[in-house]
């Protein structure tokens, strides 16, 4: 049975059992990244593809496998690591499995959408805290799930106003464990904030590949290759962020073709002026973020 929340503080070490929605990349490296933990809780994944599920377990990741999600009835925590577009069904799915006191998270890229179908779990007494820890890889797929995919890298997490101390706790705890730096921020703040340095990189990428021919691609360097790696990313993930995070993405995208726009007319005018307090700009707020970074240990030397 799920313990309740109430007198009873759960630690991620008195877990049983933890259920993975979508053993993956992502689902699969948190699954290695807590059994390099050595916590005792049994480890459930749960996914579509026999295949990937007996890969799962091949190497490690999980305990125990299933297709049904039934499996996950007595899970203390879940974890989702699905597709947005397959959130909700998961969300929908689990309120009627999941006991009363159980807690959900999830690694979705867009937070308002996901929160809000989340929310619909406090009717069963099943708390569900937003999460989106920022690593990956344009890779999918367990065969690429590694224990120190998350180490040192950020991790948002969402709560709402029916969220109890302790559900947020034990999700702020489980991203710390497995190495990584918690920030606790609102649904509507974290689209904002990654529609800029998430979401907008990606279309930028996307957009450098697609402005070239396939004869000038031939003639591209290890600069191009390192600027359009993440245009590699999986098509139907990122069309799902897209979308549910549309309106974020419209005025990021609205920003950054303005100051490109900018630097089109001082190129077209020869502006040296203009051209050059463009990239200095740049450059200066490049290294500060470099300097930052190293400073707070957050990138290597």
């Amino acid at each position: 049975m799920a313990n309740s929340l109430k007198g009873n503080v759960l630690k991620i070490k008195d877990l049983g059992k933890i259920g993975i929605v979508g053993p993956g990349l992502l689902g699969g490296s948190i699954s290695l990244a807590l059994k390099s933990r050595d916590i005792p809780a049994k480890i459930v994944g749960i996914g579509h593809r026999k295949s990937s599920l007996d890969r799962a377990i091949q190497i490690g990741a999980i305990d125990e496998a299933s297709e049904d999600l039934s499996a996950l009835a007595d899970s203390q925590l879940v974890i989702i690591a699905t597709p947005i577009s397959l959130i909700k069904k998961t969300i929908d799915s689990l309120a009627a499995i999941l006991q009363p006191g159980a807690i959900v998270t999830d690694v979705g890229s867009t937070k308002r959408k996901v929160c809000q179908w989340g929310g619909q779990l406090l009717k069963r007494k099943i708390e569900f805290v937003g999460s989106h820890p920022i690593a990956g890889s344009e890779k999918r797929g367990i065969d690429f799930a590694r224990p120190d995919l998350f180490a040192n890298a950020n991790c948002f997490i969402t709560p709402t106003p029916g969220n109890s101390t302790d559900a947020v706790n034990l999700v702020s705890e489980l991203w710390t464990l497995i190495g990584m730096r918690v920030i606790q921020t609102s649904p509507e703040r974290h689209d904002q904030l990654l529609a800029a340095v998430s979401h907008l990189p990606h279309l930028v990428a996307a957009g450098l590949v697609n402005a070239c021919s396939e004869d000038q691609l031939r003639f591209t360097g290890t600069g191009f290759l390192d600027t359009t790696r993440i245009a590699s990313g999986d098509v139907n993930l990122w069309h799902d962020i897209l979308v549910s995070n549309s309106d974020k993405i419209e005025s990021a995208l609205k920003k950054f073709i303005g100051e490109i726009d900018k630097l089109r007319v001082a190129i077209k005018n020869k502006d040296s002026k203009k051209i050059c307090e463009f990239l200095a700009k740049a450059k200066t707020k490049r290294d500060d973020l470099m300097k930052f970074k190293l400073e707070h240990k957050q990138i290597e030397a």
